[in-house]
């Protein structure tokens, strides 16, 4: 078994895309496995851009039906089933290949993004994501349920930020709901991912700070100490430049020191460019400019990352240059052949190789990609009865028919008007 976590986000976003079929799927995760990749993480609520919930609903497979009566608005009460097909057929597919898959369980977003969640837009009157509701409960059932019997790790979201008393209860109510259901506290997820958690609680006020002692305080007055108090991970979030930043300042030492027992995971983003496929010298991301890091960096900063850790960590690199810059859609031909975009994740796979050996998964084959059959059948010179023309010239007796049906109405129709 691996001793870390290698993850790799290239279907992040587009694991729920429609254009995304099943065989763009199998040879994306095919690739991931083959350098070594062991984990993945995904936008379980998909992601929703500046679109309406009509056109999210016909691009992607989203967890709830567009609202009729409103189509600027989601409908909390309709599921959406293709969404929970599509989820495992997802995790299955990562799985056989070797594959975990983290589901994010909840997005917040920030700025006005979060204006086109569901959580946000909908018709049945929530407003966010706390309080918890029963719709938000159903939906992780439904998660769970799609997921049962496959190896999953359950983050409470992605972004999470606000009143800490209020994301602290909001965890607790939404990983109580597959710790419940016999779900490892080992794979349930404190979904805090911000910056500035590199400090020790009792040196900060830090909001970041305060949900995660809220969120331990609640859980055990709530299910008692169970092994560990930091039986869940406590993900760190940053771009590779800023952990080289925080390495050369020593806070990367303090957050080795006090971050949580199981895994914590560090994330590169290492390229992209939503502003239209420019030079990848640096990433311009919504407004804001980070520069890419290069194989070498992210090999440089896993090492350090690797030698300082006993327990195991995730390391994730998350990309952005699979999409088009100009319209925020995933570009399925750089998925089928994702080579380019996979040259930074092997600078963590080799700075792991070089002190565990070789993972489990690198070298894994990698199958042709067959374009799915479209139900046109293809061009071809073969008839119906097998031969090809030039083997059988006669015509039928139907054809004969034909001809001799149009002879007739040609004759009828010539003595009608000589007539």
């Amino acid at each position: 078994m691996d001793k870390h976590y290698i993850s790799d986000s290239l279907l992040f976003d587009i694991w729920c895309w429609k254009d995304c079929t099943p065989a763009i799927l199998k040879r994306a995760i095919q690739q991931l496995a083959s350098i070594g990749v062991n984990y993945t993480t995904i936008e379980a609520d998909c992601w929703y851009g500046e679109r309406t919930p009509a056109q999210n609903y016909e691009l992607q497979y989203t967890p709830f039906h567009w609202s009729i009566s409103d189509g600027n608005a989601w409908d909390l009460s309709k599921p959406n089933p293709e969404w929970d097909a599509r989820l495992r057929e997802f995790v299955q597919l990562c799985n056989a290949n070797g594959i975990i898959v983290q589901l994010q369980l909840f997005t917040q977003q920030y700025s006005h993004w979060s204006d086109f969640m569901p959580w946000s837009r909908n018709v049945n009157g929530v407003n966010g994501l706390w309080p918890c509701t029963d719709y938000h409960r159903a939906y992780v059932h439904r998660a769970v349920n799609a997921c049962q019997g496959l190896d999953v790790r359950y983050s409470a979201g992605c972004e999470l930020s606000g009143n800490p008393a209020d994301v602290a209860r909001f965890h607790l109510d939404v990983l109580s709901i597959p710790y419940l259901r016999g779900v490892p506290l080992t794979s349930l997820l404190l979904g805090t991912d911000q910056a500035d958690t590199f400090v020790k609680p009792s040196n900060s006020n830090l909001e970041s700070e305060q949900i995660k002692g809220q969120f331990d305080k609640l859980w055990m007055d709530t299910y008692g100490m169970i092994g560990d108090k930091d039986s869940t991970a406590y993900f760190i979030r940053r771009y590779a430049h800023k952990v080289h930043d925080l390495n050369m300042s020593g806070a990367l030492d303090i957050g080795i020191e006090y971050h949580a027992p199981y895994a914590t995971q560090w994330e590169y983003s290492t390229d992209g460019d939503w502003t239209g496929d420019s030079p990848t010298d640096f990433i311009e991301h919504q407004g804001r400019i980070d520069r890419k890091p290069s194989a070498q960096q992210m090999y440089n900063l896993s090492a350090k990352l690797f030698d300082a850790f006993n327990r195991p960590i995730v390391i994730d690199v998350f990309h952005e240059g699979q999409y088009d810059g100009k319209t925020g859609r995933p570009v399925m031909s750089r998925l089928i052949d994702a080579t380019p975009l996979l040259a930074n994740t092997l600078g963590v796979v080799r700075a792991y190789e070089e002190r565990y050996g070789k993972l489990e998964n690198h070298g894994k084959p990698v199958d042709p990609y067959e374009p799915p059959d479209d139900g046109v059948p293809p061009e071809t010179d073969e008839t119906q009865d097998g031969l090809k023309p030039r083997d059988n010239p006669s015509i039928t007796w139907q054809g004969w028919l034909g001809l001799a049906v149009i002879l007739i109405v040609l004759i009828l129709m010539a003595i009608a008007i000589g007539g």
